[in-house]
């Protein structure tokens, strides 16, 4: 018998993956576009960062001075810039304590004062002013019934118009039943109500 010959395997092709679709082969090319990427970041930041101080010098800069003075019964509190004067004048012998300016003060700057006190004899102001809170709004000048509070302002300032008012006078309209309880709560006794009815003419038949 006679030994077979090995038979010969045929040369197979190997293909090197080149890693454009599983990803293999790439070690050392994606981390340096990510340290590309990381450098080219921190670079957009630091330079974000050095142009905020710029914008920063550009912007104007005020400078706000307040001060208080009493004159008699008025308490002055002024408020000066460099672009306006604005002046709140408080009679607090004129102020009848009812609370209004307090309310609607957006800042809480304003507070009653010992009103207990002051209807037992105390001179005290019945509305106390916290002068850093105060932004000078006008609206308590605006608004006050009695006009115990007055507003003064020179320069760059906001339009009055933008501003409530409180209405000086009285509109009677359908919905007066009257009651006349205006007349008793009015602080100045400036409202004075009277009633006239027509007179009735009887009809006498002889």
């Amino acid at each position: 018998m006679s030994e077979k010959e090995p038979e010969e395997c045929p040369e197979q092709e190997t293909q090197v993956c080149g890693g454009c679709c599983c990803g293999a082969g790439e070690t050392e090319e994606p981390e340096k576009g990510k340290n590309e990427i990381e450098d080219i970041e921190s670079e957009e930041f630091e330079e974000q960062a050095e142009a905020e101080p710029e914008e920063d010098e550009n912007q104007e800069k005020i400078t706000v001075t307040t001060s208080m003075d009493l004159q008699g019964s008025h308490f002055l509190y002024t408020q000066a810039t460099e672009k306006s004067l604005k002046t709140l004048d408080y009679d607090y012998k004129r102020c009848n304590g009812c609370g209004i300016c307090v309310e609607i003060c957006p800042t809480r700057a304003l507070e009653l004062g010992p009103l207990h006190e002051i209807a037992t004899g105390l001179d005290a102001p019945p509305v106390m002013m916290d002068l850093d809170k105060c932004t000078f709004c006008r609206m308590c000048s605006n608004l006050c019934p009695v006009h115990a509070i007055s507003f003064e302002a020179i320069g760059e300032i906001p339009d009055e118009k933008q501003y409530p008012k409180y209405d000086a006078y009285v509109n009677i309209n359908e919905k007066c039943l009257p009651c006349a309880l205006c007349e008793g709560a009015c602080p100045q006794d400036a409202i004075e109500v009277e009633f006239t009815f027509p007179k009735k003419r009887g009809d006498c038949s002889i």
